[in-house]
């Protein structure tokens, strides 16, 4: 969570102080950010009660711990608007793209959202863990990884390489405090190699016609 705000951070200086590319790089990046934080806070609003009566950790704050939740989903859903409406605004989403590049995209991001979750419950999670790992981890980086078929060129490659970083710095929690690790790892890693083949599709440069 603190990688995402000072993301979200660093989006907002690039967004005052950039250039036409730097600020749609800059929105893109700080949606993304936006995104999760926005879903830690969805999830921590739910999950707070329950994961304090299992371990105490929190319980007698947790009406300031449930409020605080409630501002970060509230907060991160508003600068996901705001990025929205810079992105537009820098002409981010007008862009021509092929077939191919879009049905590719498309087609990554639904197998993220969709198989991704479903992949790390494996049979072994309570069924309700399916909604943490969607909200978590299968929405962000599905969406992501879909809106590159239609991101301009540097915006693409931008939400296509934070899903990489992200879904690799997972990979790297997972094996360095989880004793399931083994269950998830070559899951995460997956989406990481989608994610980069998805992002290189988009460093071509379009060729000129003559």
């Amino acid at each position: 969570m603190v990688t995402a705000l000072a993301l979200l951070a660093a989006g907002g200086l690039m967004l005052r102080r950039g250039g036409p590319i730097a600020t749609g790089v800059a929105a893109t990046a700080g949606l993304f950010a936006a995104g999760q934080l926005s879903a830690t806070g969805i999830w921590a609003v739910k999950h707070w009660r329950p994961f304090s009566g299992m371990v105490g950790t929190g319980y007698g704050m947790l009406p300031l711990l449930m409020s605080l939740a409630a501002v970060l989903a509230v907060a991160g859903a508003l600068a996901a608007v705001f990025c929205l409406t810079a992105m537009r605004r820098n002409g981010v989403w007008a862009v021509q793209t092929t077939g191919t590049q879009r049905w590719v995209a498309f087609a990554a991001g639904v197998v993220v959202v969709a198989g991704l979750p479903v992949a790390m419950l494996g049979g072994l999670s309570p069924i309700t863990m399916l909604g943490t790992f969607t909200l978590l981890f299968g929405l962000p980086w599905g969406i992501a990884l879909a809106a590159t078929g239609w991101l301009r060129r540097d915006a693409a490659i931008a939400a296509g390489g934070l899903v990489t970083v992200s879904a690799l710095t997972a990979v790297g929690w997972s094996i360095g405090h989880s004793t399931e690790w083994r269950s998830v790892f070559l899951h995460l890693l997956a989406v990481a190699v989608v994610a980069a083949l998805a992002t290189a599709l988009r460093l071509r440069r379009p060729t000129q016609a003559l």
